[in-house]
């Protein structure tokens, strides 16, 4: 009776190990995947980077040539910003109560 439950306990420890194995080996992948992610939300953060300072200092050089303080300038972006939104909005709205007809 010994060694039927010696076996019995080696079975389930390895189908608990093997268990364990398999879940290991998904997080492995997982934080590989992740690892990936990372990697290209910091490649794209960095160009986004880029991209603001170039916009930021073509900005600066606009004000320094212009007339404008930058507050005018703020508020024209700004306005611009806003009339993009709510057209789009309205366009969206408008679209879709005529499917809805």
């Amino acid at each position: 009776i010994n060694a039927e439950y010696g076996d019995v306990y080696l079975d389930r420890l390895a189908a608990k190990a093997q268990t364990i194995r398999e879940i290991s080996i998904q997080i492995e992948g997982d934080v590989r995947d992740s690892n990936r992610l990372i990697d290209s939300l910091h490649i794209s953060m960095s160009n986004v980077s880029g991209q603001v300072q170039t916009s930021f200092s073509k900005l600066t050089t606009i004000i320094s040539n212009s007339n404008m303080s930058l507050c005018t300038i703020v508020a024209i972006i700004v306005t611009t910003l806003l009339v993009i939104y709510y057209l789009i909005v309205f366009l969206s709205s408008f679209s879709s109560s005529t499917t809805n007809e």
